[in-house]
């Protein structure tokens, strides 16, 4: 820890640092909370530092148009490795996480779900053209989708039962047979609408932030509804929907069961390529429990 305060330190001499503690970590990044009101977030490698970067570039912007609070970086500094860090104002309020999301009465579950449907409005909104010249990356998911079937097939379909492998060879299936899956016009989204990262006010139970925009990215806009169809539930992602007036939604709402199917197998390579086994088990618990509802 005292590695990063030097590092706090030897790029804004003017913080006097009196309390650091660890905020979160992952993979990716870990933040620390400062003077119990400052967020520093370090990217732990290079693709991390590239998210970061991308995120640099987007928040001033997109502080201008959505009404919800986003982290908005007042200090951007440079690690001794090269990656950047940075620093920003605490959100108000608490992070909801993703366990706690089904508890909540339903009547909070709504208003949550409506304060995101304005959000998703607001972002999607975004004009494409300048994202893209801020450097925001346009995925193209029959092209990595079907990458991934190919890993999975190589990787993880010699060491799993065979009607697990038919299961999952079925909902590629039926994701690349439908051509109106492919008939949108892409546009800018969260890529992470997880509970994990909604910041509510603990007294009210409403939102009041959204954090973590490291995944920002141009794309079929029913996507942003992958995280929350798995942590909120089909009724929560249904109802996101219907306030945003979204057209077919039966179909879209299975075109979106299939990007959290994708989602468990990418966990699945994941935690082989990492030779982490709670990975690789968490995969394929979700995907036996999805055969079993299906």
């Amino acid at each position: 820890m005292e590695n990063f305060c030097a590092i706090i330190r030897r790029n804004f001499p003017d913080i006097n640092i009196q309390s650091i503690q660890v905020l979160g970590e992952g993979r990716m990044s870990i933040a620390f909370l400062v003077n119990e009101q400052w967020v520093f977030r370090f990217p732990k490698n290079k693709e991390a530092g590239k998210d970061l970067e991308k995120e640099i570039k987007m928040m001033p912007k997109l502080a201008e148009q959505i009404t919800i609070a986003i982290p908005r970086f007042q200090y951007v500094g440079k690690q001794d490795n090269g990656l950047p860090f940075v620093g920003y104002k605490m959100l108000p309020g608490e992070l909801l996480g993703e366990e706690e999301f089904p508890s909540l009465p339903i009547t909070e579950q709504r208003l949550i779900a409506s304060q995101i449907a304005k959000f998703m409005k607001e972002l999607g909104a975004f004009p494409v053209d300048n994202a893209r010249q801020l450097g925001v990356p346009e995925v193209d998911l029959c092209k990595k989708f079907t990458n991934l079937f190919e890993q999975v097939k190589e990787i993880v379909f010699p060491f799993i039962e065979p009607d697990i492998r038919k299961y999952v060879t079925s909902r590629f299936q039926m994701y690349f047979n439908r051509l109106d899956n492919f008939n949108y016009s892409p546009a800018l989204i969260h890529a992470d609408l997880s509970p994990d990262h909604y910041v509510i006010d603990p007294k009210e139970r409403n939102l009041t932030g959204i954090i973590d925009f490291g995944d920002l990215q141009i794309t079929d806009p029913d996507y942003e509804y992958t995280y929350i169809f798995e942590d909120c539930g089909e009724d929560i992602a249904c109802y996101v929907m219907q306030l945003r007036g979204v057209d077919d939604i039966e179909r879209k709402l299975k075109k979106v069961s299939f990007f959290v199917t994708a989602s468990h197998l990418a966990t699945v390579l994941e935690g082989i390529e990492r030779e982490e086994q709670t990975l690789i088990d968490e995969g394929l618990k979700s995907i036996r429990l999805e055969m079993e509802k299906r």
